[in-house]
């Protein structure tokens, strides 16, 4: 077993503010609920050539800031990543996300198993059958964590468990925290998202603290490295808050690598504080922009104070080309102040694992950006994707 440090994570959950281990910690800086079906997993959300009309594209992930699952300091607690393996290839490692830092973590972090598991197809959940096991993995790390699985079988298609617990002596002295992200929930657990044990029964978990639906929703970044070397997973693991108001514009950048096609709605999930005084628009634009269309998303009698998906249909259907550049943005030019104004929730990743910017939406054909107007648009700092949806036309 081998496993490493690359840096400390920006998210992760107090196991002092929500009770038993449902904690959070929401990140809320300046720089979206969802059904995870597997055809909307990160990385494979963008349209095929020959597409049904009526075809949801975008980016479907929605992120309202980071978790994390704190039971481990109770015995005979566990928890599980569940996913679906998109390939037939030999697993090598696995990255994960894991917090030691005051607060989601006691004494010397604790001493954690590590077992990839079959999966209970009436259930999606683990069956115990242990398909590789890593144990006794002292000292875990804070930020991004490495496993090793040596050459690993997994079949496409087929739902797999990473279980993992703290078999450390005196669990409620020495334990630390795997980290999530809050999200949406399946309304039937279809085997993908997270798991936790109780020592009874597997059900699944989510903070109480999560915006979007509180106590259910939640992910975790996982990121999957085979013997050829390609990757899979979900790479976002946080999310920031991102405010709309006067020249504060929100959005993303793209460049469409697919067929030509057409769209003829448009969805973002957004909210707002205070009570803001005018319309939130959406404009889509070139790059070097040249308006495609533009018009109202919400209006401040419509929309609410949680995220809630706000969707419009367009006056006519407009064209998405192939090697074209497109910019799709969020404005609220005549709300003049941020407590009176609207907000969006923008998912992130890290460039420090290595695979996770290839696997966001559109992979390194798109990216979050945002623009003041003095400064013009700029990308984030981190690989980070605005959550929307666009709807192929008839």
């Amino acid at each position: 077993m081998r496993f490493t440090q690359t840096d400390s994570q920006d998210g992760g959950g107090d196991g002092r503010n929500a009770g038993r281990g449902h904690s959070v910690r929401l990140i809320a800086t300046i720089a979206t609920c969802l059904v995870l079906a597997l055809l909307f997993l990160p990385g494979a959300q963008t349209a095929p050539s020959g597409m049904a009309d009526g075809t949801v594209l975008g980016n479907l992930f929605e992120g309202y800031g980071s978790a994390n699952w704190s039971w481990g300091r109770y015995p005979g607690y566990k928890f599980a990543i569940s996913f679906v393996a998109q390939h037939n290839k030999r697993l090598s490692y696995c990255w994960i996300c894991w917090k030691t830092a005051a607060g989601y973590a006691n004494g010397n972090n604790g001493s954690w198993t590590f077992e990839l598991q079959a999966d209970d197809p009436r259930t999606h959940q683990p069956t115990g059958q242990v398909l590789a096991r890593l144990a006794n993995i002292r000292q875990p790390p804070e930020g991004y964590f490495l496993l090793n699985f040596s050459s690993v079988p997994l079949v496409a298609g087929q739902h797999y468990h990473l279980v993992m617990a703290n078999v450390d002596p005196r669990p409620g002295e020495n334990w630390s925290s795997p980290n999530t992200i809050l999200s949406t929930s399946d309304r039937v657990w279809n085997g993908t998202g997270v798991l936790s044990f109780d020592g009874k029964r597997w059900q699944p978990w989510g903070s109480v603290d999560n915006p979007c639906q509180p106590g259910a929703g939640g992910r975790a970044a996982y990121c999957l490295q085979f013997d050829d070397g390609t990757v899979e997973g979900m790479p976002y693991y946080s999310a920031t808050m991102l405010p709309l108001y006067a020249d504060h514009a929100v959005g993303e950048q793209f460049t469409w690598r697919k067929a030509d096609i057409r769209i003829s709605q448009l969805g973002f999930p957004v909210f707002c504080t205070g009570k803001p005084p005018a319309a939130l628009s959406y404009t889509l634009e070139t790059a070097a922009g040249k308006r495609v269309a533009t018009g109202v998303l919400v209006t401040p009698a419509a929309v609410q104070t949680k995220p809630s998906w706000q969707r419009v249909s367009l006056p006519k259907p407009i064209p998405l080309r192939n090697g074209v550049t497109y910019r799709l943005y969020l404005s609220a030019p005549a709300c003049h102040e941020e407590a009176n104004g609207y907000r969006i929730y923008v998912p992130y990743s890290s460039e420090k694992v290595p695979g996770w910017p290839d696997l966001t939406w559109n992979g390194r054909n798109a990216i979050c950006v945002t623009d003041t107007r003095t400064e013009g648009w700029k990308p984030l700092s981190i690989p980070a994707d605005l959550t929307f949806s666009m709807v192929s036309a008839k």
